[in-house]
């Protein structure tokens, strides 16, 4: 594995309303990248833009306890093209330091972002934004269309699983919208994109009907 542009491997410290750049390079090869640091914030928003990529790339978001325990907060979908306007963005409740794992086979270009955000804060940037929808969709236990690729001119989404009980499993298309493959949205929890026009988002859960709520945001 051969590394260009490299990353700060010191601790860095995240406090609320910062953000840090946690990884930015350009690997080649296969091979495993690991990023610690602290957190003096409430919780992390934790962000990932591929901008090229020959093969596929995963990631793994852990938090550390002061008892020095290792808890998996969860992982992205894993990434075979390149994300082109799509930043993927979850956030995370934070136990002292967290470690953002990535692992990669192939050529790829990438960064990863951490914000500090306060307990229960989800937002996402929009740039002038002249119009915006609110939508209803539900979600049964076979693929659905989530979100259509139509609106060109779309800059972000905002998703809530308004579910008590059943998970909601978000992919780029029908295939990757599954139980074994697809990011999950937990109950009550609310998932953050920056989704470009001309992508669409298929989802599943495990229960049906789920009822999802979005927010998106089009620019003029």
């Amino acid at each position: 594995m051969t590394r260009t542009r490299g990353y700060d491997s010191g601790i860095n410290v995240l406090e609320q309303g910062r953000t840090l750049t946690v990884i930015s390079e350009t690997v080649f090869g296969s091979g495993t990248t690991k990023k610690t640091f602290a957190s003096v914030a409430d919780g992390a928003i934790i962000s990932l833009f591929v901008s090229s990529i020959t093969g596929n790339l995963s990631i793994r978001v852990l938090t550390e306890t002061e008892a020095g325990k290792s808890y998996e907060l969860f992982t992205f979908p894993t990434v075979v093209a390149p994300t082109n306007g799509l930043t993927l963005k979850t956030a995370a409740p934070t136990m002292g330091n967290i470690t953002v794992e990535v692992t990669y086979n192939g050529d790829v270009t990438y960064e990863v972002h951490a914000r500090g955000v306060a307990s229960g804060e989800v937002s996402a940037k929009v740039v002038s934004p002249s119009s915006a929808k609110v939508g209803r969709v539900l979600v049964g236990t076979v693929p659905t269309l989530l979100i259509p690729a139509s609106n060109s001119n779309r800059s972000a989404i905002l998703l809530r699983n308004t579910d008590d009980n059943g998970t909601l499993y978000i992919g780029f298309s029908e295939a990757q919208a599954s139980l074994a493959n697809g990011f999950p949205v937990l109950p009550g929890e609310n998932f953050m994109l920056n989704l470009s026009g001309g992508q669409a988002l298929y989802a599943i859960g495990t229960s049906s009907p789920m009822d999802i709520r979005y927010v998106e945001a089009l620019n003029s």
